[in-house]
């Protein structure tokens, strides 16, 4: 029997939203306190803030270009 708390197979990070990750993300941080050892945990801790910081970069760079095209937009024709 697997634990859905450490089983990421069972969610895909594409159906996460920014909330649920982030949710996932102070709850394996919790885990990580308390189960210094579980190597499991710690490598979806990366993982899940991998996820994070990639939504993150791709979000800053979708907004740098639609202010750049607004701010500009004779330019960029």
């Amino acid at each position: 029997m697997t634990d859905n708390l450490t089983d990421h197979d069972f969610l895909p990070m594409n159906d996460l939203c920014d909330e649920s990750l982030q949710a996932l993300i102070t709850h394996y941080t919790g885990l990580k306190y308390r189960l210094t050892d579980n190597l499991r945990v710690r490598e979806r801790l990366v993982e899940l803030q991998d996820e994070q910081l990639k939504r993150e970069r791709k979000a800053s760079t979708i907004e740098g270009v639609i202010r750049q095209n607004t701010d500009n937009p004779l330019q960029n024709q």
